[in-house]
């Protein structure tokens, strides 16, 4: 089968593509990326300009096998359900030809960055059969042992920490987005 592109089309998407997510994260012992609070976060603070910019990865018969969209510095976020890996290999040839640009400031030549972690055993051996090599650019992502005593907090004299609250929004997107 040959994978089609297309752009984001309706909610009927959005919610494959959180099936697809959900399903991926049924083994607690791997992690991906993005994750769905990173589709939520991109869809809700982005609205329609990320909604442009999400292209929907499909088979012949239409159904939903991942997604694919640019993040800052020619990143790409990159969805792909676990049943459908062996379609990996076709989506990154698209999206390099699509994405790919000139480096950026600390390399030389043209580029496009994808989005993985180790634990991601598929998507790391075929990025580096690809020619991929790991930037120093890193997300740390970690796991605390909720069992154990978490030490409180010493925050600055005069701050605080509480949840957000909906009249935080505005300011929330003026920080993230700025």
């Amino acid at each position: 089968m040959t994978v089609l592109f297309r752009p984001y089309a309706d909610e009927a998407d959005y919610t494959a593509l959180r099936n697809l997510i959900m399903q991926k994260f049924s083994d607690p012992e791997r992690r991906f990326y993005p994750s769905l609070g990173d589709l939520d976060y991109n869809r809700s603070f982005g609205g329609n300009a990320f909604l442009g910019k999400l292209t929907i990865c499909t088979v012949q018969d239409g159904t939903v096998i991942g997604a694919i969209w640019p993040g800052h510095y020619r990143i790409l976020y990159c969805v792909m359900g676990k049943d459908y890996a062996d379609f990996e290999d076709e989506i990154l040839d698209w999206a390099e030809r699509k994405y790919c640009g000139p480096s950026l400031q600390d390399r030389t030549g043209q580029e496009v960055y994808i989005w993985g972690y180790p634990e991601d055993q598929l998507r790391s051996r075929l990025l580096i059969d690809r020619g991929y090599t790991q930037h120093t650019w890193y997300m740390y992502s970690g796991v605390i042992d909720l069992e154990s005593v978490i030490p409180k907090p010493q925050f600055p004299e005069g701050y605080t920490v509480r949840p957000i609250q909906l009249e935080d929004v505005p300011q929330k997107v003026i920080i993230m987005t700025g």
